[in-house]
């Protein structure tokens, strides 16, 4: 099943930009690879941490 999200232009470059440097094929790799890497991560750095606090409100 195949569903498209709404990503805003700066996240949407931003992705492209983390895609391309990772040398991956396309935005699903991209996203399945940071949500692995998000499983993987003991701790989240305080400026994540902080972003993610914003984002909450």
């Amino acid at each position: 099943m195949r569903k498209s999200a709404m990503i805003e232009e700066p996240v949407k470059n931003e992705l492209n930009q983390l895609k391309e440097s990772l040398g991956l094929k396309n935005d699903t790799d991209t996203i399945v690879f940071l949500l692995s890497l998000y499983k993987e991560t003991r701790e989240i750095p305080k400026a994540a941490f902080e972003l993610l606090v914003k984002l909450q409100r």
